[in-house]
């Protein structure tokens, strides 16, 4: 679980709205932040994660799907380079993996979306757990910031954030995590539907009866 810590924590910063604020603005930036979110109802995105570390020569690499809806139940499906689920629903963390014959299950309480990614926390929440400052806008197409941790726990393991963001669409398109000890984790982001119907059981595991029940 461990290992795909940083591919949850994305949806922290994922919501930005239309609408392009002046380069200095980010006090603006911030309170339309949560406009934005309210009106994520459910989104679909494929993403891809690279991180390299000292340890090995080769990167690290996976990809899979996010599925979310905004009555608490979020779904992680990593499918390279082995499949993974880790789901968010009804209070609950589970995690399948296939490979493996093996299904994890602990409770993580009503409020595990917003308090693990973000969701739902006020504009002051946010600026508690991050100092946030515009960073130099690289690409024309894309706006930068950068978050650094203020928590004790948090700041443990990474050292900075930065999401770069597309002017046309304001959703993230790559996010970079610089952790302790100088590991590096970049995600990209695409984002296939916003506010349509989500595929059917999307949010349930099918987990064999030898292995427990169905989540």
């Amino acid at each position: 679980m461990r290992k795909y810590f940083l591919v949850i924590v994305i949806t922290l910063i994922m919501f930005f709205p239309p609408g392009v604020p002046a380069a200095d603005d980010l006090n603006v930036i911030l309170d339309k932040i949560k406009t934005r979110e309210m009106s994520m109802k459910t989104f679909t995105a494929a993403f891809s994660q690279t991180k390299k570390t000292e340890l090995l020569k080769a990167p690290l690499l996976s990809s899979g799907m996010i599925y979310f809806d905004n009555r608490g139940r979020l779904l992680f499906q990593v499918t390279s380079p082995s499949p993974v689920m880790v789901l968010f629903k009804g209070g609950e963390l589970i995690t399948w993996y296939p490979d493996l014959s093996k299904a994890e299950k602990r409770y993580v309480g009503a409020g595990a979306v917003k308090k693990y990614f973000g969701l739902g926390n006020t504009v002051e929440e946010l600026k508690k757990q991050y100092h946030i400052a515009l960073g130099p806008q690289g690409k024309e197409e894309y706006y930068r910031l950068k978050l650094t941790p203020r928590t004790e726990s948090m700041a443990k393991r990474i050292e900075s954030i930065e999401v770069e963001v597309r002017h046309d669409s304001w959703l993230p398109v790559t996010i970079h995590f610089r952790e302790k000890g100088g590991d590096i984790t970049t995600i990209t982001l695409d984002f296939m539907s916003i506010n349509k119907p989500l595929p059917p059981d999307i949010f349930k595991i099918d987990i064999p009866e030898e292995k427990g029940d169905v989540f």
